[in-house]
């Protein structure tokens, strides 16, 4: 039985403030590509947004694009819309998995693969895995590292949020942390895409930035990213299981003083966190409701957040600390990092 066939839209486009010879050279694509559809399998559309350009990056890339797909194609609510960046490349069975309409999830992550050549990127891979599998152990609901050409959801889930954030960096990751406020992010089967490890300067996040970084000093690139202990997340996961807990208690406080973490209850009393739990509970008539709307407060940018000050009360993490520390969440005595992701691949 043959495969479906996706319809794919090509955004050619550049920021504003960019040379005129660059904007010619994105117009020459344009028409290349125009002039070379006959020569596709699949449909395909190009949007030519090189002239004035796009102020807001590839988030606004991204939803001008899905924008677009919604608006004329897709009609289904289970419709799946999915992001590739230009260089990246898929797998035999990414097409396949994409088709899979036997899905009861509004948004999706994709199984991912670095080529691990270069020494930063093999520890900027590590970091992909060590954090969500350590957010899977904490119990978090926001289990989940966004990359921009790994991520999707289906029509009625783009709906529901109100599209793709238009940002020029992290626009991934405020996606999916809409997306889980839905329901649970599913992980396709089979699909793999195979992401760039190309230098990006002009960002501040993200793979092309990291391994820019990493070319100056990569111990200094590593210390900026947010590096959970394995105690850091033992830690998550008692404070998440006394925000479930507070349910059926008259105090949060005293929750978090019987485990001696007044300093997360702190966090979490600044953050507005506590009061909004508070008002929460007074509204819901059963843990049932009261679980789904932690998330509203809960999310993965207060979990973030929350990592981040345990983290900023360390001293600096070095290479062999990181080292260790993803040893021990995996109960793995992988003698270098390489080895290390491998073993977190094989999850």
């Amino acid at each position: 039985m043959s495969c479906p066939k996706p319809h794919v839209i090509v955004v050619v486009n550049n920021p504003q403030n960019i040379s005129q010879a660059f904007v010619k050279e994105n117009q020459l694509l344009v028409r290349y590509l125009e002039g070379s559809q006959p020569l596709y399998s699949f449909p395909l559309t190009i949007l030519d947004y090189t002239d004035p350009g796009i102020a807001f990056g590839v988030g606004q890339a991204r939803r001008i694009g899905m924008d677009y797909a919604v608006a004329k194609f897709l009609h289904d609510p289970n419709d799946r819309l999915v992001c590739l960046d230009a260089d990246t490349l898929v797998n035999e069975h990414y097409i396949a998995d994409l088709f899979d309409k036997e899905t009861d999830s509004y948004g999706f992550v994709i199984d991912f693969e670095h080529e691990l050549q270069d020494e930063a990127m093999v520890w900027y891979e590590l970091f992909l895995r060590y954090v969500p599998y350590g957010l899977a152990k904490a119990s978090s609901p926001f289990d989940f590292i966004a990359i921009g050409s790994a991520i999707g959801c289906t029509v009625e889930g783009y709906r529901k949020i109100g599209g793709m954030p238009s940002k020029s960096a992290t626009e991934d990751f405020h996606f999916l942390n809409k997306l889980r406020k839905l329901g649970k992010i599913e992980k396709l089967r089979h699909a793999k895409v195979f992401p760039s490890t190309r230098k990006e300067s002009k960002t501040s996040l993200g793979t092309g930035a990291f391994l820019f970084a990493a070319g100056i000093s990569l111990e200094k690139a590593v210390q900026k990213l947010v590096i959970p202990t394995p105690d850091d997340f033992q830690k998550l996961k008692q404070v998440l299981y006394h925000i479930r807990d507070f349910y059926n208690v008259d105090s949060m406080l005293d929750l978090f003083a019987e485990t001696d973490d007044l300093e997360s209850y702190g966090f979490l009393k600044e953050q507005g966190v506590v009061d909004k739990l508070y008002l929460i509970k007074q509204n819901c008539k059963s843990l049932e409701v009261y679980f789904r709307r932690i998330l509203e407060v809960m999310d993965g940018l207060e979990t973030i957040r929350l990592l981040r000050t345990f983290k900023n009360k360390r001293p600096p993490l070095s290479l062999l600390d990181f080292q260790a520390y993803a040893q021990q969440l995996l109960g793995s005595e992988a003698s270098s990092p390489i080895e290390l992701v491998m073993k977190y691949r094989n999850i």
